[in-house]
């Protein structure tokens, strides 16, 4: 055969080799099936998105399962294997928008399920709710007969799958690739890597004029990287493509900085500068883009010259008012507040605690009354969106015109509520973002009368306790979750109740949604030239991201390039070439933002090298033991390794002498003729081919032939070690090991585990922590002899505790701090950044988060000689006052995590000056004491506002609006010097009741005076007031209590000298003397009328009536005397049946009563069911007619317990209910007190009386109610 056809040959069989993928073993402890390798992960259990990681670890994929021999596949597994019938995660998502949808992956457009490829279980209902939860997912489930699919939720712990198609099972068996792969020991410092992003920009949100704006990033590669700005152009922005953008340069506009990563745009204006921006960071080995950011600009309208509608409420009803509609980017807070003498004042919410304010911008009353009655204002302040940075200055406010509240007039009503508001439970923002605080709202409607003291609001969550991040405030109206986590999800109630037995409650179903965030990152590939790449990245965000791929900075379109192969997340090369080299990013995009992932693509094509592995110089294998030779070359392609021995070829015949999948030479039942000198020849086709050489020495002695040898380990995984010895297989082998020379004890610590598989013998480290980290030595023990080897572990992980934080000197002012420290270990990866806490020498143990974000390369100290130090140093400038003692802690932040916080600071005193905090105007408060004070009451200052001794209080009062100089003047009282002082009272004299004052506080210490507080209106006291309420009048309610009705008193500072707080009705009995101490029940707010109870029936009681405010009570009405109404009945129905009607009803029946010349007037009777494992106050009541002996109910429930009783009632009120009786659809359940027994009672058809032992009908009751239960928990 010539040469050309030779060649021709040759060509050929390349080419059908390119063309058909090449199919790999699994490895031992992987299951083959249609070409595909599963491994079955019992144990650690993991939630969805750890086991998603785990198996990307492994450069593997979560189970999904395309065709109904895979599903039998499993199934079978399952069957045979899974002897604790576990429950097995695999990849399907639920789709929450169409709850009927199914996906492999989350990826709804691709990967969708058809219905005919769903193998849910037969009797599995969980599929067909209708309503779906973020959480949901497939999992396999054993239904006492088979594996098959039901609803699980990704946030519980289970046992998963991982999968890989055999065309790709090689990368389970290679060694982890690093960038220093292929590159010769003397290159190793010149290792080149694209750049990798450390620090990513964040939008920015300038709600008001600022000075300048920043946005920042930093990437790490080498060579450096450099840094170019894009600005995105055009009304349609889409960051697909650059080419729609333009390139930042201070040339472009003089107020454009750039430094590094670092764009500074000072005067930021809204018309240049507005907009998506993006960084693009290069060098040779590629280019990254970071994620996008935005720089948007607020902007806050005017309200309407034109005034609203008024609000009309009727007195004693729950009231809503809305602002005014104002235009307005990108967010608004709301506060209203009250017109006092025609000018807008701030609504004090301790003193109108029934008032509530919604971050909806509405204003909610639980009842109004004519004190009410007024002008309301609506004021809006511009703000950022969520956590967005803000402009530098503190952006202004807008107030609405007058919105007229106008009461009603309506007879008061009796109590009241609580009747939770049609508005809430409100949930902000919205939608609720995972990462962001998310408030809940709740606010009722009732009789607000002493509302701190019968009004109390409490929160559950259903199923679980209450997240250790959820705070309550405004009256526990307001539920604030801080930095919301996936975990925090579930089902909320609030509860509310007014005195012991008035209450309400309502559940909202919190769900968060998310911007992308990644749980599988893109790792760094390191492939062989002509192999199949699958690359996949996946990110977790509600709704569900869509994904785009780039290819240094340009977006990846399979159409225009037939290299690529592109399924939402997974991007394939099936035959990657050299020109497929560069940085790829997986960007995941929903529509609360893009978040980009990178990863570098290596195409290795170089001829083998065991200049890093060589073969084992010198080997000891035992007689008639096992041995393996280790060859690991360095090739791309994969090389094909052969044999010698002592220069001849080795033909290993696959039983004793065994040439491994790997490459590794095995020789089994070692003799004297196996010792020798062994040579390894790797040859990829690409010269030269590389040899090494060992020799083997045959010992009759037991020694390790494969050592110790381990790489780093990250914290929380498991690590492996391997140790296998050869020895003669005759005696019995014994593995120990020691961990820095200490002998592990597998029995009392359960991170350690043997793993004695015969092909990968060695020690398990579960959950590895960094007290693992160390020497491990390795002992193998015969009778015979015994052989140790030993390796270090490294454990990598969040960053160790920085040390020796300290001030420098001269660096404390009064409100800043330069802290100096040495970063602790770095655990493998390299600090992004630091973040700092503080705590106040007088509250120990209160540390507060001062900062999270002090990037690491800004705390470098460098040194004279250009050199970095250790050292670190951070300026604090937030947060501290003057004259505090503060400790501080930092902690170091990597991509593993948090680090350990270091051990606290000495205290750091700052520097003593004037205080620096004034009191806040919302806590001054008057109106108390006798006529002739003003009473001024404040928040007194916490001690870590002092600022220096000598701390105390100046206050300044004088009249509000004043009509003369004299009362325009600010009059002075103090200084009070004791910090602890929170109240004064000035005489202003009795004729000045009830006015407004206007007060301001200023804080002082021995250094100086510190800021006023915002002035404030007060009253001073009231007087006595002067009006009798007129017309009293009493009408009979019911037999113990009467309706007593009056006119109003004129709430106006002449007739009450001051305002109506409510009236006092005192009563006694007739035909005593009139008693010094009566009797009384007060009413607050301005009402007509009340129902005083606790009366006896049939007698005549004595009325009168007087108007209150806190000065005291006024003049008396005229007397009142009225009859209460006779008692109540006294008999009770008898004779109570229970008959089954139809399907779903049944008839009550009853032997009526009769009543006594003592009691009133029968008018008819209440009849109340409800369920027996039900309380009876959340009965159904009916009213029948006069002489009616019977009633039917509908709505029964088949295989339900019901209760129910009967009361006759008059006008005196409602008498003595009849027993309980309880029933069922069927009829009557009869109670045995005697033996404890039950019977069932039906009516048949044709009208006779059945009864029978109830045992049958109970069990059927509870077979049914556990079943419904076990479903739910199912």
């Amino acid at each position: 055969m010539d040469y050309r056809f030779k060649k021709e040959i040759l060509v050929l069989l390349v080419i059908i080799k390119a063309v058909l993928p090449q199919i790999f073993d699994c490895p031992p402890d992987w299951f083959t099936s249609n070409n595909v390798c599963y491994k079955f992960v019992f144990d650690p259990k993991a939630t969805y998105e750890k086991a998603r990681e785990q198996c990307s670890l492994m450069g593997t994929s979560l189970l999904s399962v395309r065709s109904r021999e895979e599903d039998g596949f499993i199934d079978t597994w399952l069957r045979n294997n899974d002897y604790f019938r576990n429950t097995w995660v695999t990849s399907g998502q639920r789709s929450r928008e169409n709850p009927s949808m199914y996906a492999w992956d989350g990826d709804f457009t691709n990967n969708r399920i058809p219905q005919d490829m769903q193998f849910w279980l037969p009797n599995d209902q969980t599929h067909l709710s209708p309503s779906a939860q973020q959480e949901d997912v497939i999992v396999y489930k054993f239904d006492g007969v088979a594996y098959g699919w039901r609803v699980g939720s990704k946030l519980d712990e289970m046992s998963f799958v991982c999968e890989i198609s055999q065309t790709e099972a090689y990368k389970l068996t290679l060694e982890k690739r690093g960038f220093d792969y292929g590159v010769p020991y003397n290159e190793m410092d010149k290792i080149k890597k694209g750049p990798k992003f450390e620090l990513q920009p964040e939008d920015l949100s300038v709600i008001s004029r600022a000075l300048f704006v920043t946005i920042e990033t930093m990437a790490l590669g080498y060579p450096q990287p450099t840094y170019e700005w894009k600005k995105f152009k055009g009304a349609n922005i889409s960051v697909d493509t650059l080419e729609n953008s333009e390139t930042i340069t201070s040339t472009l506009d003089r107020r454009y900085t750039l430094t590094n990563g670092k764009l500074t745009i000072e005067n930021p204006q809204e018309d240049l500068d507005s907009g998506i921006y993006q960084c693009l960071v290069s060098n040779e080995m590629g280019s990254v883009l970071s994620n996008p950011v935005q720089i948007s600009f607020g902007f806050l309208g005017e309200f309407s010259n034109v005034k609203d509608a008024n609000v009309n409420a009727p007195a004693y009803e729950g009231a809503v008012m809305q602002c005014s509609n104002i235009a307005y980017k990108p967010a608004v807070v709301y506060n209203w507040l009250r017109e006092i003498k025609g000018e807008p004042r701030n609504i004090i919410r301790t003193m109108t605690p029934y008032v509530f304010m919604s971050y909806n911008g509405n204003l909610y009353f639980s009842e109004v009354t004519d004190v009410d009655n007024n002008n309301y204002y609506c004021q809006v302040s511009l703000t950022s969106l969520t956590t967005q940075n803000v402009g530098d200055i503190q952006s202004g406010s807008k107030t609405s015109l007058p919105i007229k509240l106008n009461v009603l007039y309506q007879a008061a009503k009796t109590e009241w509520g609580p009747n939770i508001q049609d508005d809430f439970i409100n949930v902000f923002p919205k939608p609720p973002l995972k990462g962001h605080n998310v408030r809940m709202e709740c606010f009722a409607y009732g009789t607000a009368n002493n509302y701190v003291q019968m009004w109390r609001y409490t929160w559950t969550r259903e199923g679980k306790p209450m997240p250790e991040n959820a705070e309550m405030s405004d009256f526990n109206r307001v539920l604030i979750i801080k930095n919301a986590r996936l975990e925090d999800q579930g089902n909320y109630v609030c509860h509310v109740k007014r005195g012991n037995k008035a209450r309400d409650s309502k559940m909202i179903a919190l769900r968060l949604e998310a911007s992308p965030y990644f749980i599988i990152h893109l790792d760094d590939q390191h492939v062989d030239k002509g192999s199949q790449l699958t690359w996949r990245c996946e990110a977790m965000g509600y709704p569900q991201p869509r994904y785009t791929w780039y290819k240094n900075g340009q977006i990846l379109k399979p159409d225009l390039d037939s290299d690529y192969m592109i399924t939402g997340n997974v991007l394939t090369i099936p035959n990657v070439n050299t020109r497929h080299s560069g940085m790829y990013q997986c960007a995941a995009t929903n529509v609360h933002g893009t978040t980009m992932s990178a990863g570098q693509l290596r195409v290795l094509q170089f001829p083998p090298s065991l200049q890093k592995n060589p073969v084992q110089s010198h080997m000891v294998g035992a007689l008639n033991g096992d041995i393996i030779i280790i060859c690991n070359p360095e090739a791309a392609p994969a090389p094909t390794i052969t044999w010698s021995k002592n220069n001849v070829n080795l033909n290993p015949d696959g039983t004793r002498v065994k040439m491994m999948p790997n490459g590794n030479l095995q020789i089994k039942d070692l003799t004297y003729g196996d010792a020798g000198y062994y040579t390894c020849i790797a040859d990829n086709g690409m010269p030269p081919a590389a040899r090494s050489t060992g020799q083997l020495v045959i010992q009759s002695a037991t020694v390790i032939q494969i050592p110790p040898s381990s790489a780093p380990v990250v914290v929380n995984r498991t690590a492996f070690i391997p140790c296998r010895a050869s020895y003669d297989i005759n005696l019995d082998l014994v593995y120990m090991w020691t961990f820095n020379g200490k002998l592990i004890d597998f029995e009392k610590d359960f991170h350690y585990r043997l793993d004695r598989n015969p092909s990968h013998t060695g020690l398990n480290i579960i959950m590895t922590q960094f007290k693992h980290a160390g020497e491990y030595e390795c002992i193998a023990k015969t009778t015979l002899n015994q052989d140790a080897k030993s390796t270090f572990l490294q454990v990598y992980g969040p960053p160790g505790e920085p040390g020796g934080v300290v001030g420098v000197d001269g660096s404390v002012t009064q409100n800043s701090i330069v802290l100096a420290f040495f970063p602790g270990s770095k655990h493998g990866s390299r600090i992004s950044h630091f973040i700092v806490q503080r705590e106040i020498d007088h509250k120990k143990g209160e540390w507060k988060l001062i900062s999270q974000h002090y990037p690491e390369p800004y705390t470098i100290i460098p040194n004279a000689n250009g050199r970095d130090n250790d050292m670190r140093q951070i300026k604090i400038e937030e947060d501290l006052h003057p004259g505090n003692g503060y400790s501080f802690r930092v902690a170091g932040v990597n991509q593993y995590g948090v680090g350990t916080w270091s051990v606290p600071s000495p205290v750091i005193k700052t520097r003593v000056a004037a205080p620096d905090v004034a009191v806040d105007a919302e806590y001054i408060v008057g109106g108390n004491g006798s006529v002739g004070d003003l009473s001024i009451m404040w928040q007194r200052m916490d001690r870590e506002f002092h600022g220096a001794p000598g701390f105390g209080y100046i206050v300044y009062w004088r009249r509000y609006k004043p009509k003369s100089v004299y009362d325009a003047q600010w009059r002075t009282e103090g200084p009070f010097k004791d910090w602890t002082r929170d109240r004064l009272t000035v005489q202003v004299g009795e004729e000045n009741f009830y006015l407004e004052y206007e007060i301001k506080i200023q804080v002082y210490n021995d250094v100086g005076k510190g800021p006023n507080s915002t002035e404030a209106v007060v009253y001073s006291a009231e007087g006595m007031p002067i009006a009798a309420p007129q017309g009293l009048y009493c009408d009979a309610h019911n037999s113990t209590a009467m309706l007593v009705t009056w006119q109003l008193v004129s709430d106006t500072r002449e007739t009450m000298k001051g305002r109506v707080w409510g009236y006092q009705v005192n009563y006694w009995l007739d035909g005593d003397d009139e008693p010094v101490y009566k009797q009384y029940i007060r009413y607050q707010g301005q009402v007509s009328e009340g129902i005083v109870i606790g009366l006896f029936p049939d007698t005549n009681f004595w009325f009168e009536v007087q108007v209150f405010n806190t000065a005291g009570l006024g003049p008396l009405s005229e007397k009142f005397i009225q009859e209460t109404l006779h008692e109540v009945p006294k008999l009770y129905p008898q004779e109570v049946y229970v008959h089954s009607m139809s399907s779903s009803s049944v008839r009550v029946t009853w032997r009526g009563i009769s009543t006594s010349r003592e009691e009133e007037t029968l008018d008819g009777y209440m009849v109340y069911f409800w369920k027996a494992n039900d309380h009876f106050r959340n009965a159904e009541s009916f009213e029948t007619a006069k002489f009616a002996i019977s009633h039917d109910l509908y709505g029964i429930q088949k295989g339900v317990v019901y209760c129910v009783r009967v009361a006759g009632y008059s006008g005196g009120g409602e008498g003595r209910k009849s027993p309980t009786v309880y029933f069922t659809l069927g009829g009557m359940i009869r109670l045995d007190n005697t033996t404890t027994s039950l019977s069932y009672e039906g009516i048949d058809d044709s009208g006779h009386q059945n009864t029978q032992s109830l045992t049958t009908i109970l069990c059927v009751t509870l077979f049914s109610i556990l079943t419904s239960f076990l479903i739910t928990v199912c």
